[in-house]
């Protein structure tokens, strides 16, 4: 699983996301600058753990 801090980014490359406060990940912007890069599948398996 990967390790992402409040404040931290993580982008397949395309949709960047920003880990929050409540520990949620929230869409900030297009593009591919993060601090953690992943898959698209990747990604939708983190997005969907927090349903």
């Amino acid at each position: 699983m990967l390790d992402i801090g409040v404040g931290e980014t993580i982008t397949d490359g395309f949709k960047t996301y920003v880990m929050g406060h409540d520990l949620n990940l929230h869409f900030v912007s297009y593009g591919n600058h993060a601090t953690h890069h992943v898959s698209e599948d990747a990604l939708k398996i983190v997005l969907k753990s927090q349903e």
